[in-house]
């Protein structure tokens, strides 16, 4: 009976030690920094905000840490504003989260705040995540969903809008681009309503907003597929750069071909600088063709001054190719080979001047 009575003991406490929500989690501490961050204002509220920066060693979480988010003052209890840009000797506050709370000590100075603190995770917190089938939630896992906030409501509403079964890891990627219910919402109100998760946060990281898509329509670009739109954020298409070259004389430009114009430097400024010495009407593609051989009014101009003027854009673009530069004509006037024609010059890269003699020998 002794033994049997022993062994329930034992199994009990067991019990206790691997199925208490907070059996395998421990207190973190850490370093912060903090400063008055009034750039940090989204346009759907202006509460002043701070940027907080939370360093922990590897005593506590294995390795070291280091993370900086925004946090809106209102949420810091036990500070306001005006002592944010005082100095204060000795300050105390708290920043609550779902997952735990945030403990701080230290002072600002100068707008600045610098101190220790310590992470305390919440019971409930673990016990609710679990019941969610989220049971794998170690100390640094718990830290990290607290500091970006990725509570139990946020989880339920991007589940409303069925975005189920998350790993934590996409939870806090939501969190950390912005990936709202409201995004979500808003992007569906502009017609893109089957975005998976990951296009999601790829279209918030490249600034894909409901706006971008607005004014992009408003330009005469509808329907454009969520990947393209990503595609014209990268390469910088915006409103203004299509306002700016209808402004030049280019109209009706694809989606395709302002991203191709875009990645190889097809600028308004580029294409009136051709305009200035009398290189007017190009094409798109033309002026793509030119962009990717590097025929540039530099170049032209340099070209020009040794002697070759109104040269077509096809032979410009062939001297680009075979290496026909000032320099190079240069050189081969110092030589003694003058009054040869751009064809020549052509010729006398691609075979030599030696070839070249050969050649003129037999055509006489």
């Amino acid at each position: 009976m002794k033994k049997a009575a022993f062994a329930i003991l034992i199994t009990f406490i067991c019990g206790i030690f691997t199925t208490s929500p907070l059996a395998a989690q421990e207190t973190i501490r850490g370093d912060w920094m903090a400063e008055y961050y009034s750039r940090a204002r989204s346009k759907s509220s202006n509460a002043p905000k701070v940027l907080l920066t939370i360093k922990v060693s590897s005593d506590s979480l294995g390795h070291r840490s280091s993370s900086s988010f925004t946090v809106p003052i209102a949420d810091l209890r036990g500070l306001s504003l005006s002592e944010t840009t005082q100095d204060l000797p000795q300050t105390r506050f708290e920043l609550q989260r779902d997952a735990g709370t945030f403990f701080f000590e230290g002072l600002f100075r100068n707008g600045k705040g610098i101190g220790e603190f310590r992470f305390e995770p919440s019971s409930d917190y673990i016990a609710g995540m679990r019941s969610q089938g989220y049971s794998d939630l170690s100390s640094n896992k718990i830290f990290e969903l607290a500091m970006f906030d990725v509570s139990r409501n946020f989880i339920q509403e991007m589940a409303g809008l069925g975005y189920t079964n998350q790993s934590l890891n996409r939870l806090v990627e939501f969190r950390i681009h912005g990936v709202s219910p409201d995004y979500i919402k808003a992007m569906r109100a502009a017609g893109y309503t089957e975005l998976s998760a990951s296009k999601l946060v790829e279209m918030r990281i490249h600034g894909v907003t409901p706006e971008y898509i607005s004014e992009m329509k408003a330009a005469g670009y509808e329907d454009l597929t969520a990947s393209k739109l990503v595609e014209m954020r990268i390469h910088g298409v915006t409103p203004s750069f299509i306002a700016e070259m209808k402004a030049a004389g280019y109209s009706d430009l694809t989606a395709n071909k302002l991203v191709e114009m875009r990645i190889h430097g097809v600028t308004p400024d580029f294409v009136n600088k051709l305009r200035e010495i009398g290189y007017e009407n190009l094409s798109a593609n033309r002026l793509v063709e030119m962009r990717i051989h590097g025929v540039t009014p530099a170049f032209i101009n340099e070209i020009k001054q040794a002697g070759y003027d109104r040269l077509t854009v096809d032979k410009l673009v062939e001297f680009r190719i075979h290496g026909v530069s000032a320099k190079f004509i240069k050189e081969l006037r110092d030589a003694g080979y003058t009054d040869l024609s751009a064809d020549d010059l052509v010729e006398i890269r691609i075979n030599g001047r030696d070839g070249f003699i050969r050649k003129s020998k037999r055509s006489q």
